[in-house]
């Protein structure tokens, strides 16, 4: 009898520990990418980009900037995100980790199945950083990533 008991315990305890996610299992990180355009063909502020262009304008000297698609991914650990960009581009971005308080991601562009861009960048929780990406129409692409 007390191995039925005992084999009944450890049959409870594999279901439950088969339910529960893993406790390696990262929680997913949700991430938004505002897609602008930086050109200094006219001076133009996009209002939807009120909040960030005091930033923009401190570290990149464009006149121009025209938000062109916002788009948001929810992903895990080890899991890709593709976003399409203008100029049949596809930006990649993959959680690779957790240090502290920071999310470390991988970040590559693509276009025809060529890498053109590759980055790695550690991201605050709740933080925001924008990457300059490439040649596109009359500016540069520029990738205004958000950790939420």
């Amino acid at each position: 009898m007390p191995f039925r008991k005992f084999s009944m315990v450890l049959l409870l305890a594999a279901a439950v520990m088969l339910l529960l996610p893993p406790a390696w299992a990262a929680a997913q990180v949700n991430i938004g990418i505002k897609t602008i355009l930086a050109s200094n063909d006219q001076q133009y502020e996009d209002p939807q980009l009120k909040g960030i262009i005091d930033e923009l304008q401190t570290v990149f000297r464009f006149t121009a900037y025209r938000l062109l698609k916002q788009d948001h991914l929810s992903l895990g650990t080890g899991e890709t995100g593709n976003v399409n960009l203008p100029g049949g581009r596809i930006l990649s971005v993959t959680p690779t980790g957790n240090r502290g308080d920071r999310t470390q991601m991988a970040l590559q562009i693509t276009k025809q199945n060529r890498q053109i861009f590759e980055t790695h960048i550690e991201l605050l929780k709740r933080g925001t950083i924008t990457v300059g990406g490439p040649r596109h129409a009359n500016g540069y692409l520029l990738l205004n990533i958000t950790s939420k």
